[in-house]
């Protein structure tokens, strides 16, 4: 890895850092609005990798619509 990489990993590490804290207190504030629209961007599998396993199935289930 070079200079130039590490230092851009670093900046992307502490660029999710710092989203994180933002979402934390948007959290404890009730404000849901920035992460919807932030989660608009990722994409279907990844939503779907993170939540429980049981979820996913009932997902499935409902054809996924909720």
């Amino acid at each position: 890895m070079t200079g130039f990489q590490s230092k851009r990993a670093v900046a992307q590490s502490d660029l999710i850092d710092r989203v994180l804290d933002q979402i934390a207190q948007d959290l404890e504030g009730g404000d849901l609005t920035a992460l919807e629209e932030l989660l608009k961007f990722v994409p279907r599998e990844n939503l779907l990798a993170y939540l429980s396993e049981n979820t996913v199935i009932d997902i499935n289930n409902t054809g996924g619509k909720w």
